[in-house]
């Protein structure tokens, strides 16, 4: 099995020349999150396939009033193959480069002890996990084999999946105009009442819409324009994270993913008309250890006198029950 990474080293090419500094703290630009792994189920220990299996049960009420046995139901057990493959991001760092810029201030003192020296490793493991996470989910939800981008080419994801699984059902939006925030957010509703009634009545499904930030955004404007405070998102209502909010009338949660935004036109919608009514149950990531992308291991490198890092782990989504899913489009 082919083990993926990609390689980074320091770029302090475009910084000034070393000027004495006060550096309390140097912080990573952490902003993205991995979001998605936080609603969908994780299936752990895959380190290659597995049939990920469920139960279902069909049946005819029938007259009892008189005597006789009818076997009435049927039990099946439907399956969807996970497959897995790992991934990984390496790192190899000269120290020495930091040296002439502000950057020196990182570096001990001493021609060895700068070479080996592991300081700032929390910031710069916290910036490895950060780059991990976006780095998946992204793979997660845009991945294509055929892709020219080489960070999502390991494996097919989510969006791909919905499009090109026949079972998922088509919902068309071409009566709305979605340049407008009200007729958005009247899309989203009816799109959230598409889903069928029996996965949106179910306590233990947990049905959402994703859609990319154009559509999302022009819903929420919708919610302030039409006055509706109560319901928009906002961090009184929402928690920490304004990419998401509830649509009152259907109570579906709508997630916002910048990721649709990239997806290709060949997916019968344009990223600002693209919208995925799902069962966040029935979307299964597998992987390993759920741990393997946080790990980030960090060695001196006693060969090339640099510093190395890799974090590695398993990825692959599947979809259980397609029939269930609803994904929209304009012809």
């Amino acid at each position: 099995m082919k083990r993926q990474f990609d390689k980074f080293a320091f770029d302090v090419a475009s910084l000034p020349a070393w000027v004495d500094q006060n550096i309390d703290q140097i912080l990573p630009a952490l902003f993205k999150a991995t979001r998605f792994l936080d609603n969908v189920t994780i299936v752990e220990g895959v380190k290659g396939s597995i049939d990920w299996n469920g139960l279902s049960i069909t049946g005819t009420l029938r007259d009892k009033s008189g005597c006789g046995f009818t076997d009435d139901a049927t039990v099946s057990f439907p399956k969807v193959t996970l497959t897995t493959k790992p991934v990984g991001i390496d790192v190899e760092l000269c120290r020495r480069d930091l040296n002439g810029k502000w950057t020196q201030v990182f570096n001990p003192r001493g021609a060895q002890a700068e070479l080996e020296s592991l300081s700032f490793t929390e910031v710069l493991t916290l910036g490895m996990i950060q780059l991990a996470a976006e780095k998946w989910q992204r793979l997660l939800l845009l991945g294509d084999t055929s892709a020219v981008d080489v960070n999502i080419v390991h494996h097919d994801g989510l969006l791909k999946k919905l499009v090109t699984t026949s079972a998922v059902s088509t919902y068309n939006i071409s009566g709305f105009t979605l340049t407008n925030p009200a007729d958005v957010y009247e899309m989203l509703e009816s799109l959230a009442l598409a889903i069928d009634e029996k996965v949106r009545d179910n306590a233990t499904l947990r049905p959402a819409i994703y859609v990319g930030s154009t559509l999302y955004e022009r819903a929420r404007k919708h919610l302030f324009d039409a006055n509706l405070y109560h319901v928009a998102p906002t961090s009184e209502n929402v928690g920490s994270s304004r990419a998401q909010m509830i649509l009152p009338r259907s109570e579906v949660v709508v997630r916002k993913f910048s990721e649709i935004d990239a997806q290709p036109a060949s997916y019968g919608a344009t990223p600002t008309s693209a919208a995925y009514a799902v069962v966040e149950n029935y979307i299964g990531v597998g992987t390993d250890d759920p741990q393997d992308y946080q790990d980030f291991n960090l060695w001196y490198n006693q060969d090339n006198r640099t510093i190395r890092g890799a974090i590695e782990w398993y990825s692959g989504i599947a979809i259980w029950r397609p029939e269930l899913f609803i994904r929209t489009v304009t012809s």
